[in-house]
Protein backbone atom coordinates (compact mmCIF):
# COMPACT_ATOMS: atom_id res chain seq x y z
CA UNK A 1 0.00 0.00 0.00
CA UNK A 2 1.60 3.02 -0.78
CA UNK A 3 0.86 6.88 0.69
CA UNK A 4 1.44 10.58 -0.96
CA UNK A 5 3.39 13.87 0.17
CA UNK A 6 1.97 16.40 -2.17
CA UNK A 7 4.84 19.28 -2.44
CA UNK A 8 2.44 22.12 -3.54
CA UNK A 9 1.24 25.40 -3.12
CA UNK A 10 -1.87 27.39 -3.42
CA UNK A 11 -2.89 28.65 -6.47
CA UNK A 12 0.01 27.13 -8.48
CA UNK A 13 0.17 23.70 -10.96
CA UNK A 14 3.81 23.62 -10.19
CA UNK A 15 3.07 19.97 -7.50
CA UNK A 16 4.47 17.15 -7.57
CA UNK A 17 3.95 14.16 -5.93
CA UNK A 18 5.96 11.53 -3.67
CA UNK A 19 4.33 8.55 -4.06
CA UNK A 20 6.36 5.99 -1.43
CA UNK A 21 5.42 2.78 0.81
CA UNK A 22 3.15 3.44 3.30
CA UNK A 23 6.07 2.89 6.03
CA UNK A 24 8.35 5.16 4.28
CA UNK A 25 5.55 8.13 4.03
CA UNK A 26 5.22 7.07 8.02
CA UNK A 27 8.56 7.43 9.32
CA UNK A 28 9.37 10.67 7.17
CA UNK A 29 6.05 12.44 8.74
CA UNK A 30 6.79 11.26 12.00
CA UNK A 31 10.61 12.37 11.45
CA UNK A 32 8.92 15.95 10.43
CA UNK A 33 6.99 15.90 13.52
CA UNK A 34 9.71 15.39 15.67
CA UNK A 35 11.75 18.23 14.11
CA UNK A 36 9.94 21.14 12.99
CA UNK A 37 10.03 23.92 15.41
CA UNK A 38 6.54 25.13 15.23
CA UNK A 39 4.62 23.08 18.31
CA UNK A 40 1.17 23.71 16.71
CA UNK A 41 2.24 21.85 13.44
CA UNK A 42 4.26 19.25 15.07
CA UNK A 43 0.59 18.48 17.08
CA UNK A 44 -1.05 18.72 14.21
CA UNK A 45 1.38 15.82 11.87
CA UNK A 46 1.42 13.59 15.40
CA UNK A 47 -2.48 13.68 14.68
CA UNK A 48 -2.15 13.07 11.06
CA UNK A 49 -0.20 9.61 11.99
CA UNK A 50 -2.20 8.65 14.50
CA UNK A 51 -5.51 8.93 12.27
CA UNK A 52 -3.36 7.02 9.95
CA UNK A 53 -3.74 9.02 6.68
CA UNK A 54 -1.77 7.96 3.73
CA UNK A 55 -1.83 11.45 2.03
CA UNK A 56 -0.40 14.84 2.79
CA UNK A 57 -0.46 18.16 1.09
CA UNK A 58 1.63 21.18 2.05
CA UNK A 59 -1.40 23.61 1.59
CA UNK A 60 -3.07 21.66 4.71
CA UNK A 61 -0.65 23.96 6.49
CA UNK A 62 0.22 27.60 6.71
CA UNK A 63 2.35 28.95 4.14
CA UNK A 64 5.14 29.56 7.21
CA UNK A 65 4.29 26.09 8.37
CA UNK A 66 5.40 24.33 4.55
CA UNK A 67 8.29 26.29 4.99
CA UNK A 68 8.84 24.54 8.08
CA UNK A 69 8.20 21.35 6.82
CA UNK A 70 10.63 21.96 3.54
CA UNK A 71 13.59 23.19 5.86
CA UNK A 72 13.48 20.03 7.52
CA UNK A 73 13.12 18.02 4.52
CA UNK A 74 16.20 19.90 3.42
CA UNK A 75 18.39 19.88 5.76
CA UNK A 76 17.38 17.05 8.43
CA UNK A 77 16.37 14.13 6.73
CA UNK A 78 19.02 12.78 4.66
CA UNK A 79 21.28 12.24 7.69
CA UNK A 80 18.83 10.69 9.81
CA UNK A 81 17.87 8.35 6.79
CA UNK A 82 21.97 7.85 6.62
CA UNK A 83 21.54 6.32 10.52
CA UNK A 84 17.96 4.67 10.50
CA UNK A 85 18.65 3.06 7.25
CA UNK A 86 22.51 2.21 6.85
CA UNK A 87 23.36 1.54 3.01
CA UNK A 88 23.25 -1.82 1.63
CA UNK A 89 20.53 -2.70 4.40
CA UNK A 90 17.57 -0.36 3.04
CA UNK A 91 15.12 -1.20 0.72
CA UNK A 92 15.28 1.60 -1.47
CA UNK A 93 14.36 4.36 1.27
CA UNK A 94 17.45 6.35 0.55
CA UNK A 95 16.51 7.11 -3.16
CA UNK A 96 13.25 7.67 -2.19
CA UNK A 97 13.95 10.21 -0.05
CA UNK A 98 16.65 11.74 -2.16
CA UNK A 99 13.44 11.83 -4.78
CA UNK A 100 11.48 14.01 -1.98
CA UNK A 101 14.69 16.46 -0.93
CA UNK A 102 15.08 17.36 -4.45
CA UNK A 103 11.30 17.81 -4.60
CA UNK A 104 11.66 20.14 -1.63
CA UNK A 105 14.73 22.02 -2.95
CA UNK A 106 12.66 22.80 -6.27
CA UNK A 107 9.53 23.70 -3.91
CA UNK A 108 12.35 26.27 -2.25
CA UNK A 109 13.86 27.35 -5.30
CA UNK A 110 10.18 28.61 -6.88
CA UNK A 111 9.10 30.23 -3.31
CA UNK A 112 12.54 32.62 -3.69
CA UNK A 113 12.06 33.08 -7.52
CA UNK A 114 7.95 34.05 -6.74
CA UNK A 115 9.49 36.62 -3.96
CA UNK A 116 12.19 38.20 -6.23
CA UNK A 117 9.54 38.95 -9.09
CA UNK A 118 7.08 40.11 -5.85
CA UNK A 119 9.94 42.62 -5.03
CA UNK A 120 10.81 43.71 -8.62
CA UNK A 121 7.15 44.27 -9.03
CA UNK A 122 7.46 46.69 -5.91
CA UNK A 123 4.57 44.64 -4.24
Amino acid sequence: MSAQFVIDRENSTDNEIWDVPRRTFQWVVEFLACQVRDRDLAAALETFIEDGYAWLALTYYSESQAGEIVRVIRQELKPAVTEAFPLGEDDGTHEMVDELIEMAIRWSEADRRRLTEDETRGE
